[in-house]
């Protein structure tokens, strides 16, 4: 492995141009693949083997209609209308007949006919519909079709809001500034640890090449069976960390054969023979890991740990092609820009020094240490664990806002519900759910029950 590895990295200094024209053709290759050919990121909710997905699996069979990718229209008053006035009313009566009319929609509800669901008082209106298709199917030309299906409710003053998995995925941000906070962080460490602007800047310029590859194909494995829209986020998350771990091992190595006397090719060698190898074995060995959680036996978890161990592996190969290239380009002036008054042998002093110290009080730092990070881990015991839902959506999304409204007006519950699923083998047994219904209803806890 050492001899590979060698021999790879003095021929990535020797053909750096063509690596880099590689990497270039890769990066806009996949890109391009990830922009015509990717997929929508949506959040699975079969769980193999539990009453819930059995329920969904009974109501798949005989409600069909009632089964597909949802979303929640919210009417709400304004100083300008009120689902009280009943000339508003028609207007939303109206809009509901037109999302009632659209190809996609499978069914809708409607408060204003006997047994049709929904909810509704003076100062709101509340319909959920199921489209058709799964998820994968849905895209942003239905909820604007959706949109000018309520046109005549807003055209009467209502405000009216988009909730539910559907508005919320096809509404998710593109994107916060998390990632580029990290990066920023990464830079300042790197920059306090080589104190040159160049030095520290390859391992980050190494892991974002590498994300973008990742992210293009995650978005094109899309297209191929489902993935969570958190899975790119936790991909970025693992993917930058260890591209710029990996880079940060052989630059490291490389300085320090430089330092010796080395040449350039050699020094890359070199860097790569012993770190390299280092980083094959991390990349693998994080991969094998994340892949582990198909062990969980829950499918969309697996498929997060394959978009994650995708950006690692791409990490690992952009550490072993792309970096040893950089390195032959930059040659002896990687130290070039150095941060003001800091030099190389002052700084290392200063490190090797400060692992002295530790050293000789080991335990003292060992206690210290182990305090902090039990009082870090103290809000793990107030954990909530949940499925995605639009509480959890920030302020500003949309599907939030719709629920806000509902949990306002008729409680929080009323935008979740539990949905009871019987089933029902004769004639004579159709009546039993009907009677179970008046001893359920006015329990504690539950504030509302539609029957069959």
């Amino acid at each position: 492995m050492a001899r590979f590895l060698d021999a790879l990295g003095r021929l990535c200094v020797r053909r750096r141009r063509t690596v880099f024209e590689l990497w270039v053709a890769v990066i806009l290759g996949t890109g391009v693949l990830g922009l015509t050919h990717g997929g929508m990121f949506v959040q699975q909710s079969t769980l193999p083997g539990t009453e819930t997905q059995r329920a969904i699996d009974a109501l798949h069979q005989d409600f069909p209609a009632m089964t597909g990718p949802t979303a929640t229209v919210v009417f709400h008053e304004t100083r300008a209308a009120s689902p009280a006035d009943w000339r508003v009313a028609l207007t939303i009566g109206r809009s509901i007949e037109n999302i009632g009319a659209l190809k996609r929609v499978a069914f809708v509800e409607n408060p204003y006919a006997q047994g049709m669901g929904g909810l509704k008082d003076d100062n709101a209106v509340v319909v959920r519909l199921n489209l058709t298709g799964t998820m994968s199917d849905i895209s942003h030309a239905d909820l604007d079709a959706l949109n000018r299906a309520v046109e005549p409710a807003r055209m009467a003053g209502l405000e009216v809001k988009f909730g539910g998995i559907t508005a919320m995925i096809l509404n998710q941000p593109k994107g916060g500034p998390q990632e580029g906070v990290g990066i920023v962080l990464a830079l300042v460490v790197l920059l306090l640890a080589f104190g040159s602007y160049l030095a520290a800047g390859i391992p980050i310029l190494v892991s974002l090449c590498g994300m973008a590859v990742a992210y293009s194909l995650i978005h094109f494995s899309a297209s191929l069976f489902q993935i969570a829209p958190t899975a790119p986020m936790v991909a970025a998350m693992l993917g930058i960390g260890a591209g710029i771990d990996y880079a940060l091992f052989i630059v490291t190595r490389y300085r320090q054969q430089l330092a010796e006397g080395d040449d350039v090719e050699t020094a890359v060698g070199r860097a790569m023979a012993h770190s390299g190898h280092a980083v094959v074995f991390a990349g693998g060995t994080v991969v094998f890991a994340i892949c582990g959680l198909f062990l969980s036996g829950i499918e969309f978890i697996g498929r997060i740990g394959i978009a994650t161990a995708l950006a690692v592996a791409v990490m690992v190969v952009a550490a072993l092609t792309l970096l040893p290239a950089l390195l032959g380009a930059l040659g002896t002036r990687i130290d070039r820009y150095r941060l003001p008054r800091v030099r190389p042998d002052r700084s290392s002093r200063r490190w090797t020094a400060w692992g002295r110290h530790v050293d000789r009080h080991a335990w003292p730092y060992a206690i210290v240490a182990t305090l902090v990070l039990l009082a870090l881990s103290i809000p793990t015991l107030s954990l909530r664990f949940g499925v995605m839902a639009d509480s959890m959506s920030s302020p500003k999304m949309e599907a939030r806002q719709a629920y806000d409204i509902v949990a306002r007006e008729f409680g929080a519950g009323h935008y979740s519900p539990f949905v009871v699923v019987a089933k029902v083998p004769g004639e004579e047994q159709r009546a039993k759910p009907k009677r179970v219904v008046p001893t359920v209803d006015g329990r504690e806890g539950l504030s509302g029950l539609t029957g069959p």
